[in-house]
């Protein structure tokens, strides 16, 4: 006589079921800004689900700290720093999101000609290049894409200059647009993410002398 079929498993707690259901962690490779309580600097989020992510950091962060992460697409999220282990971090959002809102830069800016990079705040004396003539400048903030420079005389939109800026390569741009004192300018060429990464938390450690 065949043996009667086993009892079916007892039900999944709903919590356990609801997991199964979500999107499972998407292994990615997004640029976005990190804000802590002392400082902006950029991050490379590697790994990025509903409820968190992990992503390379520059330097370190004590856990349990209240962070918040900017992505390209404008989206803010709010998040915990869970654990950090060398240059990676895990970290919890306060709310669970939909991974698809931060990776829909399209839907967000339809005529964008794509992503803007994050750009990070500064308050940074530095020299702009001329020609042949410097002058003192301040960096209002940078993203690899371009800054926003302060100058004490306005600099026409089109011009062309190079910012020397300690600790950076020369970045040759063009000014695009300029108002109330402040100019924004585009790089001619991108500067490299690790550089510009590595480079913010110790200028950021560093505070202008002036």
């Amino acid at each position: 006589m065949a043996s009667s079929p086993e009892p079916d498993p007892p039900h999944t707690p709903a919590a356990e079921q609801d997991r199964r259901d979500e999107p499972r962690q998407m292994t990615v490779r997004l640029v976005a800004k990190l804000r802590t309580p002392q400082r902006e600097e950029l991050c490379l989020v590697r790994n990025l689900s509903a409820g968190g992510l992990t992503a390379h950091v520059y330097s370190a962060v004590e856990a349990d700290t209240p962070v918040s992460f900017e992505f390209a697409s404008g989206v803010i999220i709010p998040a915990r720093l869970v654990w950090q282990r060398d240059s990676v971090v895990g970290v919890q959002f306060d709310e669970r999101i939909d991974p698809a809102v931060i990776l829909s830069v399209r839907e967000r800016f339809p005529d964008a000609p794509g992503p803007r990079a994050p750009r990070v705040e500064l308050n940074l004396r530095a020299t702009a290049r001329v020609a042949t003539v410097h002058r003192p400048i301040v960096l209002v903030n940078i993203s690899q894409g371009g800054a926003q420079i302060r100058a004490e005389q306005p600099l026409d939109v089109g011009l062309k200059l190079t910012l020397l800026i300690d600790g950076l390569p020369p970045l040759t741009g063009q000014v695009r647009w300029s108002r109330d004192g402040i100019s924004g300018m585009a790089f001619l060429t991108p500067v490299p993410f690790d550089i510009l990464a590595q480079w913010l938390p110790m200028v950021q450690a560093s505070p202008d002398p002036g």
